[in-house]
């Protein structure tokens, strides 16, 4: 039986992945995000979960055959970029924690993944410090959703997977509770006026091109308004010039998610489907 354990394992995504696979596994996890490990217990009650990353003691575990983890990517992302190196300040200093992990159970296979927007001297560190150059793979070759992941790995055979053509489409249901549908008073707020003579509609979005790519979805829309509604088109950038939190045609692909907009209701869109659930996921 193959054993693995996987760090910084948030909802157990190499589980299902494992399963896909058909690869039957004692499976051990290091995860401290409440709703993450709500998640995995319901959809995986066997897991042992052995808590926070900096505090586990390796010395009672089985061999290890696969050592799996994504690393915060906090620090090191273009998105929050530092001064410093991402590996010596900030969440991203976990890797560190991954890396002692790794000298410990000696397993025979290990992977690693994190963002591939860092700092070529932070790529390079890494490499350095695990042994192998990474690989890089978009999501959007399996999934709806761009997301460019560098891969480190001392499995044999890696390689790009085939693009599977999946749209954004392929992944929404048409069929929309009431309680997600936004409320005259919320259309009312979106069509008002600004200071400009335009709606926040007009303001914010664009029914150019289809087959466009977006910036990424943010998860805190659900904040102020559902967080499962899209627009069908582009959602321009902020007044200021910046690349927002702009949203892609369900005709092409979407782009990561990220959790950094802040619920502000002026970044409401047209309802057109909405996002399906994680996985046996209970809102």
């Amino acid at each position: 039986m193959f054993t693995v354990l996987s760090l910084f394992d948030g909802i157990s995504g190499a589980k299902v992945a494992l399963n896909n696979l058909s690869i039957p596994c004692h499976y051990y996890a290091s995860e401290i995000d409440k709703y993450a490990l709500e998640i995995s217990r319901k959809n995986y009650p066997e897991i042992v979960q052995l808590g926070d990353i900096k505090t586990l003691d390796t010395s009672s575990l089985p061999k290890i055959n696969l050592l799996i983890g994504g690393s915060p990517c906090t620090s090191l992302s273009c998105a929050k970029r530092q001064k410093e190196s991402g590996l010596v300040k900030g969440e991203s200093v976990l890797f560190w924690e991954y890396v002692r992990i790794l000298k410990e159970v000696k397993p025979d296979y290990f992977l690693l993944e994190n963002v591939a927007s860092m700092k070529p001297c932070d790529k390079e560190k890494i490499s350095e410090v695990l042994g192998v150059t990474p690989i890089m793979i978009n999501s959007a070759l399996l999934t709806a959703q761009n997301r460019k992941r560098l891969y480190w790995t001392n499995i044999l055979g890696v390689k790009q997977p085939e693009d599977r053509g999946i749209i954004l489409k392929d992944i929404l249901e048409k069929e929309v509770p009431k309680k997600y549908i936004l409320s005259g008073r919320e259309i009312d707020y979106m069509h008002r006026k600004t200071t400009r003579g335009r709606s926040h509609f007009d303001f914010y979005c664009d029914n150019s091109d289809e087959n466009e790519k977006s910036w990424p979805v943010t998860r805190n829309f659900h904040k102020s308004v559902p967080y499962n509604v899209i627009k069908v088109g582009i959602l321009k950038g902020l007044a200021d010039g910046k690349k927002g939190n702009i949203i892609f045609s369900p005709e092409g692909k979407s782009c990561c998610i990220t959790g950094n907009s802040g619920g502000r209701k002026k970044h409401c869109i047209e309802l057109s489907f909405r996002w399906r659930r994680c996985q046996n996921r209970s809102l």
